[in-house]
């Protein structure tokens, strides 16, 4: 039964849902595994590295508007590609432990509960989620508009390899947005059909919007020129710092749920894996012989 809180539906915390978690608290536990959490630290540092760099160079190495579009388009387009690729690897492992996923979504949306101190989950976290859309449309819609980018870059008769040769700093700022998301993708091809690896959550919560702010960065500069392409570029690079150092965030308070439930996993009063049950069900310890 659900609940209504602010116009949001919730879920109580009830005896079922406790045993839920009691059966698969382990599991979650062991499949978000410290190699995966690295991973995932690695996948969202590309963004607070890309909105750095921008603002960095576009304010102490005298970057132009134009070479902050470069590093984008090389930093989002390789980002959106690995993902792609990813999910063509995982998606078999997916749908085939799609069932575990969504244990696993539970068994931490009761450890966040409990960290906050609510006797609730949110309803909408419960529903089906695949990232398999979110990033076919991210592919599609950034390939758009990376074509228009470029489009663009050659009708104002510039010349990206040439860019690329003169400046040293946009090179190496290239070189580096784009060793993250190859990071990300042999981790991803090493671990293979390891089941201790397989995690997916920033493939969930990384896709569908890159492609999307491509297509409106693509539409803006069209609409206003080359005047305000360095305000568009500042914007552009403010907000990828702020939402990269959001995701950093998100996994580090990952990092927390998983040491939550580890230390609560070995207690026996922890108040979520308690079996309300236990007290009169347990049967009594035998008396110590006397000596």
């Amino acid at each position: 039964m659900t609940e209504h809180s602010s116009g949001n539906q919730r879920v109580p915390i009830d005896a079922q849902l406790r045993l839920s978690f009691r059966r698969n608290a382990a599991a979650a536990l062991r499949r978000r595994s410290k190699r995966h959490l690295s991973g995932m630290t690695i996948s969202m540092a590309q963004w607070p590295i890309i909105g750095a760099c921008g603002l960095l160079g576009i304010q102490y190495w005298g970057w132009t508007p134009l070479d902050l579009l470069v590093l984008m388009i090389a930093g989002a387009g390789l980002a959106i590609a690995v993902d792609l690729i990813r999910w063509l690897i995982a998606r078999r492992s997916m749908l085939a432990e799609y069932q575990a996923m969504y244990e696993d979504r539970l068994v931490w949306l009761m450890v966040a509960a409990q960290q906050a101190g609510r006797d609730h989950i949110p309803a909408d976290q419960l529903g089906p989620k695949s990232p398999g859309r979110a990033i076919l449309f991210d592919f599609a819609v950034g390939a758009l508009a990376i074509y228009f980018l470029l489009r663009q870059v050659q009708s104002m008769g510039l010349d990206l390899g040439g860019m690329l040769d003169q400046g040293a700093s946009l090179r190496a700022a290239v070189i580096a947005v784009c060793i993250a998301p190859i990071c990300t993708l042999f981790a991803a091809l090493s671990a293979g059909k390891r089941s201790e690896d397989r995690g997916f959550e920033d493939l969930d919560s990384g896709a569908g919007g890159r492609g999307l702010s491509l297509l409106l960065l693509s539409v803006a500069l069209a609409f206003f020129g080359q005047d305000q392409a360095r305000f568009l570029m500042l914007l552009m690079y403010g907000g990828t710092l702020i939402v990269g150092l959001l995701a950093l965030f998100g996994v580090a308070l990952m990092y927390r749920e998983r040491a939550w439930l580890s230390q609560h996993l070995a207690s026996t009063s922890s108040p979520i894996a308690a079996d309300p049950d236990a007290a009169s069900t347990r049967a009594p310890r035998p008396n110590k012989r006397k000596r």
